[in-house]
Protein backbone atom coordinates (compact mmCIF):
# COMPACT_ATOMS: atom_id res chain seq x y z
CA UNK A 1 0.00 0.00 0.00
CA UNK A 2 2.76 2.81 0.66
CA UNK A 3 4.30 1.59 -2.30
CA UNK A 4 1.44 2.19 -4.20
CA UNK A 5 1.12 5.74 -2.71
CA UNK A 6 4.85 6.33 -3.06
CA UNK A 7 4.67 5.46 -6.97
CA UNK A 8 1.57 7.64 -7.22
CA UNK A 9 2.82 10.48 -4.61
CA UNK A 10 6.06 10.98 -7.66
CA UNK A 11 3.64 10.53 -10.30
CA UNK A 12 2.07 13.53 -9.21
CA UNK A 13 5.09 15.41 -8.60
CA UNK A 14 6.29 14.48 -11.94
CA UNK A 15 3.36 16.18 -13.85
CA UNK A 16 3.44 19.00 -12.24
CA UNK A 17 5.82 21.20 -14.33
CA UNK A 18 3.52 20.03 -17.16
CA UNK A 19 0.34 20.93 -15.87
CA UNK A 20 1.98 24.72 -15.18
CA UNK A 21 3.51 25.12 -18.69
CA UNK A 22 0.95 23.32 -20.97
CA UNK A 23 -0.85 26.40 -21.32
CA UNK A 24 2.01 28.43 -22.72
CA UNK A 25 2.79 26.48 -25.33
CA UNK A 26 -0.61 27.36 -27.73
CA UNK A 27 0.76 29.53 -30.81
CA UNK A 28 -1.76 32.03 -32.37
CA UNK A 29 -1.84 34.86 -34.68
CA UNK A 30 -2.65 38.37 -33.73
CA UNK A 31 -4.26 41.05 -36.30
CA UNK A 32 -2.97 44.34 -35.89
CA UNK A 33 -5.54 46.80 -37.00
CA UNK A 34 -3.92 50.82 -37.67
CA UNK A 35 -6.83 52.66 -36.47
CA UNK A 36 -4.51 55.83 -35.85
CA UNK A 37 -3.79 58.94 -38.40
CA UNK A 38 0.14 57.38 -38.81
CA UNK A 39 2.04 54.92 -40.93
CA UNK A 40 3.63 52.64 -39.05
CA UNK A 41 7.52 51.43 -40.35
CA UNK A 42 7.89 49.07 -37.13
CA UNK A 43 6.34 47.25 -34.58
CA UNK A 44 8.34 45.42 -32.01
CA UNK A 45 6.75 42.63 -29.29
CA UNK A 46 8.12 42.28 -25.77
CA UNK A 47 6.87 40.24 -22.85
CA UNK A 48 4.81 42.38 -20.45
CA UNK A 49 7.16 44.41 -18.32
CA UNK A 50 10.29 43.59 -19.45
CA UNK A 51 10.85 46.02 -22.04
CA UNK A 52 13.19 43.71 -23.54
CA UNK A 53 11.79 44.46 -27.03
CA UNK A 54 12.06 42.07 -30.17
CA UNK A 55 13.00 42.51 -33.79
CA UNK A 56 10.98 44.59 -35.96
CA UNK A 57 7.89 42.20 -37.56
CA UNK A 58 6.72 44.76 -40.23
CA UNK A 59 10.09 44.44 -41.61
CA UNK A 60 10.11 46.46 -45.57
CA UNK A 61 6.13 46.80 -44.93
CA UNK A 62 4.32 50.17 -43.80
CA UNK A 63 1.23 49.54 -42.37
CA UNK A 64 -0.96 52.49 -43.11
CA UNK A 65 -4.47 54.00 -41.44
CA UNK A 66 -7.15 51.45 -41.76
CA UNK A 67 -4.92 48.98 -42.74
CA UNK A 68 -3.69 45.91 -40.98
CA UNK A 69 -1.14 43.30 -40.98
CA UNK A 70 -1.74 39.49 -39.27
CA UNK A 71 1.29 38.14 -36.97
CA UNK A 72 1.81 34.27 -37.20
CA UNK A 73 3.92 32.30 -34.63
CA UNK A 74 2.32 33.84 -31.25
CA UNK A 75 3.26 32.26 -28.14
CA UNK A 76 0.74 32.68 -25.70
CA UNK A 77 1.14 35.52 -23.14
CA UNK A 78 0.85 39.13 -22.41
CA UNK A 79 2.69 41.18 -24.59
CA UNK A 80 3.35 45.18 -24.85
CA UNK A 81 3.76 46.53 -28.25
CA UNK A 82 5.96 49.51 -29.62
CA UNK A 83 4.94 50.98 -32.48
CA UNK A 84 6.95 53.63 -34.73
CA UNK A 85 5.96 55.62 -37.10
CA UNK A 86 7.43 56.67 -40.63
CA UNK A 87 8.27 60.29 -38.55
CA UNK A 88 10.43 58.53 -36.03
CA UNK A 89 7.98 58.87 -33.29
CA UNK A 90 7.26 55.49 -31.00
CA UNK A 91 4.25 54.92 -28.56
CA UNK A 92 3.75 51.57 -27.04
CA UNK A 93 0.30 49.73 -26.15
CA UNK A 94 -0.70 47.05 -23.76
CA UNK A 95 -0.82 44.54 -21.79
CA UNK A 96 -1.99 42.85 -24.81
CA UNK A 97 -3.43 39.41 -23.82
CA UNK A 98 -3.48 36.68 -26.27
CA UNK A 99 -4.86 33.54 -25.44
CA UNK A 100 -6.41 32.30 -28.64
CA UNK A 101 -6.30 34.10 -32.24
CA UNK A 102 -6.69 37.72 -31.56
CA UNK A 103 -7.15 41.57 -33.00
CA UNK A 104 -5.28 44.68 -31.62
CA UNK A 105 -6.58 47.93 -32.80
CA UNK A 106 -4.13 50.49 -32.19
CA UNK A 107 -5.65 54.18 -31.98
CA UNK A 108 -4.21 57.45 -30.91
CA UNK A 109 -5.78 56.83 -27.64
CA UNK A 110 -4.23 53.36 -26.69
CA UNK A 111 -0.50 54.22 -27.24
CA UNK A 112 1.51 55.48 -24.70
CA UNK A 113 4.52 57.87 -25.44
CA UNK A 114 7.36 56.20 -26.48
CA UNK A 115 9.65 58.92 -26.95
Amino acid sequence: MRSTILVVSILLIAACPLARTSGHNEIYSLRIVNNSNSEIREIHLAWRGTGRWGPDVLGKQVLKPRGSFVLGGVSAGDYEMLFVNTGGRSCVAGPIGVYANATFQLTDGNCRSGN
